[in-house]
């Protein structure tokens, strides 16, 4: 059909197809149609279909967060173009179906975790998503590490436990007075200790084993992370952008690892899953006990 291009409607290029919304100035910003297009151009265009529009509020979230952007296109990886729609400006734009589609998988997958009580450890050690990652954990009771990544905190797990042990030893001898016995000097390099294991141990002071699947915040920028879980066989959800290999993650999530408006967004989406998943694990739990005490009740 043809359509007057006015402000009612704008050309939007969301996936393999041109296709006609209704929008927003910024949309019209931040992707670029196949010609340039001014006020009362008439275009051909694809109407959605019912199904295709339901997914425009997600849609237009995305566009508002900076996911669509990726790197540009200098640093693209071959391994990410099946994610990729077109490049705007040298900079990579998402196919944002594809990354809807990425987030679904995963958010199955954490719910499945949740679902199960199973332990779960956020990576972000960027400015832009730290304090995010923290927050994130602390909402879900997740692990987390947010400094440097330390070598083998995954694939030496028995080093990393009794480091873990020493921290928590050096808090409670404190707690309990039994620094008071030592000398000053010696209480200020058990303070700079505390402080040291405080920094890298301290979101992952309840890691009594590996955990069973890991989200790490731009897996190009933890690398050695990625290559530890692998290692490890632990599932890892990763936003990763376009200069990065999908194929590291179980489950890639492609999107602007820049932005912290992204960051945020998909954290909130997995949010949801680990909530879902937990309302399942309590409801699970309580049909348990129900039924056990339904089968004492028989007896008596």
């Amino acid at each position: 059909m043809l359509v007057s291009l006015g402000y009612e409607v704008a050309v939007f290029e969301l996936t393999s197809r041109t296709k006609i919304i209704y929008t927003s100035p910024y949309i019209m910003d931040a992707v670029s149609a196949t010609t340039e297009l001014k006020k009362d151009d008439e275009i051909e265009v694809e109407v959605l279909t019912a199904e295709e529009q339901k997914d425009l509020p997600i849609f237009e979230e995305m566009i508002k967060a900076g996911v669509i952007y990726g790197r540009k296109k200098s640093k693209l990886n071959p391994q990410m173009k099946p994610y990729l729609y077109t490049f705007r400006n040298g900079v990579a734009l998402f196919d944002l179906t594809k990354v809807n589609e990425a987030v679904a998988r995963a958010q199955q997958f954490l719910t499945e975790v949740a679902k199960n009580n199973g332990a779960i450890l956020v990576v972000a050690t960027q400015p832009a998503a730290k304090i995010l990652a923290k927050e994130f954990a602390a909402t879900h009771g997740l692990l987390f590490v947010t400094e440097r990544w330390l070598a083998g905190m995954l694939t030496n797990f028995t080093r990393i436990s009794s480091r873990i042990e020493y921290f928590k030893k050096l808090k409670a001898d404190r707690v309990a007075g039994k620094h008071d016995k030592h000398t000053k000097k010696e209480r200020l390099l058990m303070d700079r200790e505390m402080a040291k294991g405080a920094l890298f141990f301290g979101g992952v002071e309840s890691m009594a084993s590996l955990p069973k699947a890991a989200i790490v915040i731009d897996a190009k920028l933890h690398e050695t992370a990625m290559r530890e879980a692998k290692r490890a066989k632990i599932p890892v959800v990763a936003l990763l952008s376009s200069d990065a290999d999908p194929r590291d993650a179980m489950y890639p999530l492609p999107g602007n690892t820049n932005a912290r408006t992204s960051i945020a967004w998909f954290l909130e989406r997995l949010g949801k899953a680990l909530v879902d998943g937990k309302a399942l694990a309590a409801k699970n739990a309580a049909e348990a006990l129900a039924a056990v005490a339904a089968a004492g009740v028989k007896k008596v």
